[in-house]
């Protein structure tokens, strides 16, 4: 319960709850002798990446590690430090996963070939970005992942950068339209907000504005100080 909730909380924009749930929730697994701090570390790094909160993301994911090197945290760590173009980071995670899991076909497929994609799609350089090589690892991991809402955002973003407009909209809508199997997501939140700037890229003031607002809607009691509120809020006035 105490997970599902940190989880709710972020789909909000509520970082400060999510941090207090995942407190909670990890004082409850120490006493009961569970494992799965470092899972709960590693899913609210991956929060904090995309929220903007960069320095937290960073002592969270090098938390989660030193914790556990198992393969859903060693992903999510990766997929982090691939977010905040630390690559130098989160390469040699994948390169792990790859050597030591090379019979798993989810890790080997969809993980892996996520984080190579995200890492060449947010280069430490900006100007070194290469959306068409991404786009080839994120067609990979879509075969065996289609109802993976992370393979659609960050295969919807690389259409964007590429100048696919359509097939970039036609992703991130399919977000929109997923159900959730695994309880709150916050990239069902965010794929709204990049809607709206992919509209906003292609001049369609309307349909931009459309999808800020939902964007704003699903936030509205979200933390004011999220880095990510204050770009969006930035980037909605100069369509006003």
């Amino acid at each position: 319960v105490l997970g599902f909730r940190a989880g709710l909380a972020s789909t909000r924009g509520q970082v400060r709850q999510a941090r207090e749930f995942t407190r909670q929730n990890e004082e409850a697994l120490d006493r009961l002798h569970l494992q799965g701090r470092a899972d709960m570390e590693a899913n609210l790094a991956s929060t904090e990446a995309l929220v903007g909160n960069r320095a937290e993301a960073t002592n969270r994911a090098n938390e989660a590690l030193r914790l556990s090197r198992t393969p859903s945290v060693m992903g999510n760590v990766a997929t982090t430090f691939a977010v905040l173009r630390q690559d130098q980071k989160a390469i040699p995670l994948a390169d792990e996963i790859q050597r030591t899991r090379p019979n798993d076909t989810i890790a080997i497929n969809v993980t892996v070939p996520m984080i190579r994609a995200i890492t060449v799609l947010r280069p430490a350089n900006p100007a070194k970005a290469d959306p068409a090589k991404a786009i080839d690892f994120l067609n990979t991991a879509a075969l065996y992942a289609r109802a993976n809402p992370g393979v659609f955002y960050a295969r919807g973003i690389a259409y964007g950068q590429a100048g696919r407009y359509a097939e970039a909209q036609q992703d991130l809508q399919k977000i929109l339209d997923m159900k959730s199997h695994n309880g709150p997501d916050i990239v069902f939140v965010v794929a709204q907000l990049e809607l709206g700037r992919l509209f906003q890229k292609q001049g369609d003031a309307p349909k931009a504005r459309i999808a800020y607002q939902n964007f704003f809607a699903a936030w509205k009691d979200a933390d004011p100080d999220v880095p990510l509120l204050h770009e969006a809020k930035a980037e909605y006035a100069k369509l006003q």
